[in-house]
């Protein structure tokens, strides 16, 4: 009995577990990490995952998933509040619908707040007097500013963007000035100084809105590299941009 136990065991940890549902033998492991199958994918195939909360998406089971919880659009899961540490900010603007049929449509877009895409027609338009910015008889303009946050995700150090529009923009802008804007010898602290814990609020029990609190600060030692870390992202998120 005890030897059976034994074999048993020594079979458990031959197995290992990667990122997906599968136990592989470690020689396997050894083989398939030399396989061509994928030779061809660069690192401008690896797609950053959105945090996005208010979903109009239905789980498996056909279920709607509320709007209180962040869904990762690669991994399709969710999760009820977010630690991590925020990288940049990007500011944007979009006008999106929804329609019952299709679903979310985005109609124009602006990369650099100076200029937007009409996404059926590809004409370029100019963001300044735009019509769909505009307030009309006390209605908010169509098209809405947007902050794009890219951060680290603490619980598996990967990275994610997330996006603050609409009601979450105030908080937002609160958060960036309680913490951050003119807090170093009256020059901006950079956002990777400290963790930041994200939430999701229902003020009107229909709309989720993001909440942003500071954590702890980092060590002077995960600064540097997250400083570093930043530099690369920005020389990244710049030559996408001029392709």
């Amino acid at each position: 009995m005890a030897k059976k136990k034994s074999q048993d065991k020594q079979q458990e940890t031959a197995l290992v577990k990667v990122n997906t549902d599968l136990a592989l033998p470690v020689d396997l492991i050894d083989e398939l990490a030399q396989s061509p199958s994928l030779q061809e994918i660069d690192e401008g195939d690896r797609m950053t995952p959105y945090y996005c909360f208010n979903v109009k998406l239905k789980d498996p089971q056909g279920n709607w998933y509320p709007p209180n919880v962040f869904f990762h659009t690669l991994r399709e899961d969710t999760k009820p509040e977010l630690d991590c540490i925020l990288l940049l900010l990007h500011k944007t603007y979009r006008y999106r619908i929804f329609d019952e049929k299709e679903g979310s449509k985005t109609l124009c877009q602006s990369l650099d707040c100076r200029e937007g895409v009409w996404i059926e027609t590809g004409e370029v338009l100019s963001c300044r007097g735009c019509q769909y910015q505009q307030w009309l008889n006390h209605t908010p303009p169509l098209c809405k500013l947007c902050y794009n946050f890219v951060g680290l995700d603490l619980e598996n150090q990967e990275p994610f963007i997330i996006t603050a529009k609409s009601t979450s923009i105030t908080p937002a802008k609160q958060y960036l000035n309680r913490n951050f804007l003119r807090k170093l010898d009256g020059k901006d602290l950079p956002l990777f100084v400290y963790e930041t814990h994200l939430g999701l609020t229902q003020p009107s029990g229909t709309y989720a809105v993001l909440t942003l609190e500071r954590g702890p600060a980092n060590s002077p030692k995960d600064i540097r590299s997250l400083a570093r870390l930043t530099k690369d992202c920005l020389l990244y998120t710049s030559d996408a941009a001029d392709e």
